[in-house]
């Protein structure tokens, strides 16, 4: 079996992707890593090699924390 990863980047709804990370965490228990460590400032870096029912029910949070930021 592969033991690796899959990640994305995507672009932060805020300039600063550290109080993006911390916000999407500590509101909706939502861990993400911040661009900035990649040299990539404002964007967040996602893992999406979970067994598919994590990803599945992780969508309600996702989609309250896009609507946190598109008021």
């Amino acid at each position: 079996l592969p033991e690796g990863a899959f990640y994305f980047f995507m672009k932060s709804p805020i300039a600063d992707d550290k109080e993006f990370v911390e916000y999407a965490k500590n509101n909706y228990q939502i861990i993400m890593v911040p661009g900035s460590g990649f040299m990539r400032p404002g964007y967040v870096r996602l893992c999406y090699c979970f067994d598919e029912q994590i990803i599945k029910n992780s969508e309600e949070n996702f989609i309250k924390l896009g609507q946190d930021f598109n008021k």
